[in-house]
């Protein structure tokens, strides 16, 4: 199996379990509308994290053949470059993976910062800050990992200092 080819299938099983996920929230917001609240602010909270799920997955299901081209832009791996290749692809996919899970709660954390001043018996916006900060970070290291694997690749491979004693 080529790179190119795990790439496509990794891309793929993210997108399923993208999928998956956003039939998840959907299935809390159907639960919520249906038990009588107003679905404003649920809608808004679950509803567009759901469908920017909804979207990323079958962007990554369908469409992982235009992504797989160019996180592994050679279709034939030789011998001498095979693991490096392998190696790189597999960072990628846990920089795809990472932004999919990163992405919906960024947005959410985003959401529930900007309302937190809304609701007059609303907790304090220290729990907001901080969710959206893990969000970003998150989403920073996932971007890190996507654009720049060569870099953690490199900081892998290291020579390890000898041993003084």
């Amino acid at each position: 199996m080529n790179s190119r080819r795990l790439a496509q299938v990794g891309l793929g099983l993210i997108g399923v379990w993208a999928l998956l996920t956003s039939l998840t929230y959907l299935a809390s917001l159907s639960a919520v509308v249906g038990g009588g609240e107003p679905p404003g602010p649920v809608m808004l909270f679950v509803g567009v994290p759901a469908a920017l799920l909804l979207g990323l997955s079958y962007w990554l299901v369908f469409q992982n053949a235009r992504l797989a081209a160019t996180i592994a832009p050679d279709t034939e791996s030789t011998s001498a470059h095979g693991a490096a290749d392998l190696s790189r692809v597999l960072v990628v996919l846990l920089g795809v993976y990472l932004l999919v899970i990163a992405i919906p709660s960024l947005l959410n954390a985003m959401m529930t910062f900007l309302a937190a001043g809304e609701y007059p018996v609303a907790p304090s916006t220290g729990g907001p800050v901080r969710y959206l900060l893990g969000s970003g970070v998150q989403a920073a290291i996932a971007l890190f990992l996507i654009f720049r694997p060569e870099r953690l690749l490199a900081f892998a491979r290291r020579p390890t200092p000898a041993a003084s004693e």
